[in-house]
């Protein structure tokens, strides 16, 4: 599913994100290269912030590309991290869409299966998640056990 952001509403996008994160925490937010054929946005929270001690993180980083009409997003990631443990949606490299899960005391690099995902509601899930104090359970995934399309020498954009 191409997700295309038209080029006359990206900046007040971005703003607007960043403006319904600072809810939950400091907000730390980062874009490259708008105006050029490849641009990046990120924003990390740390929550609750506001000088009180971190206990959970979000962690969401965009690759567009510049396409007729807007910028084409080629890679996403969005992560939760709380109660040493973390889940993530990614769209990078050989692996394409996929995701990781740690629970609490069980760090992994093992990829699972996934569907592509938007930023809002994967925002919305971890935030219940956050709001419910859980810690990420990992039940039900299916592991990919190698890259689906083989490696095509993409970057990361989590490591």
């Amino acid at each position: 599913m191409p997700f295309l952001l038209p080029i006359s509403g990206f900046r007040q996008t971005v703003d607007e994100i960043e403006r319904q994160l600072a809810y939950y925490g400091d907000v730390r937010s980062n874009v490259q290269g708008a105006t050029t054929a490849r641009c990046s946005v990120s924003f990390e929270v740390s929550a609750p912030g506001y000088g009180a001690e971190t206990v959970a993180e979000f962690v969401y980083r965009e690759r567009y590309r510049r396409a007729a009409g807007g910028w084409l997003r080629e890679h996403y990631v969005y992560e939760y991290r709380a109660f040493r443990s973390r889940t993530a949606h990614h769209q990078h490299g050989a692996w394409g869409v996929h995701r990781h899960c740690e629970a609490t005391g069980h760090p992994s690099r093992a990829h699972y299966a996934d569907v592509e995902r938007l930023l809002q509601p994967t925002h919305e899930g971890f935030v219940r998640l956050y709001e419910r104090a859980q810690p990420v359970r990992c039940f039900g995934l299916r592991r990919l056990t190698r890259p689906p399309r083989g490696d095509r020498g993409e970057p990361h954009l989590d490591e």
